[in-house]
């Protein structure tokens, strides 16, 4: 995320640090705490660069299912 002078600007940390997480293998719900989201579906960004997403979709879904 590039500001308006050109620079790196401060979300651009969070989002180096949520994708950093992400490919360490950090779960989602962890990464979605750690970050304060409030909701997983703005997490859910970071599910591209897991290392299983497929795994990682299947906790989420599970953890957070309401049936």
């Amino acid at each position: 995320m590039i500001g308006q002078g050109g620079g790196i600007v401060f979300h651009s940390l969070r989002h180096t640090f949520g994708t950093q997480m992400a490919s360490a293998g950090a779960p989602l719900v962890a990464i979605k705490e750690w970050m304060g989201h409030a909701d997983i579906q703005t997490t859910m960004i970071y599910a591209k660069w897991t290392k299983d997403r497929e795994a990682e979709r299947a906790f989420v879904d599970a953890a957070f299912s309401t049936g």
